[in-house]
């Protein structure tokens, strides 16, 4: 899947997988998370389907994107300000260096991830 812009001579086409890539960057940014998620199905998809997104979905609709992400975090995070700070972060960089609309974040929290501070 490819999203389109029209520029001024001509067309942009950006991959779904440069989108998937930006997300992840994104993700990695962020203080307090541990990684991104696969659930089981997403797992065997993924063995099948190499193009399958570690924790990451992407929906285009009506010229907007609706951006799923699944993550862990450290048990030392703010569930609330760490998934706040997910969607603005994602929101911001993909509006910019993409063009492309967000029109919604969701961060689901599949897991908590002991931190041994010695």
């Amino acid at each position: 899947m490819e999203f389109q812009q029209l520029l001024p001579y001509g067309s942009l086409y950006i991959t779904k997988v440069t989108v998937h890539d930006l997300v992840q960057m994104c993700i990695s940014e962020i203080d307090g998370v541990a990684k991104t998620i696969l659930n089981f199905s997403e797992k065997v998809t993924s063995v099948i389907d190499r193009r399958t997104y570690k924790g990451v979905g992407i929906e285009h609709e009506q010229g907007t994107l609706s951006i799923n992400v699944k993550v862990a975090l450290y048990h030392t995070a703010s569930i609330f300000a760490t998934c706040y700070k997910i969607q603005e972060h994602i929101k911001a960089e993909i509006e910019k260096l993409t063009g492309l609309e967000v029109k919604e974040v969701n961060v689901k929290v599949e897991q908590i991830i002991k931190v041994h501070l010695d």
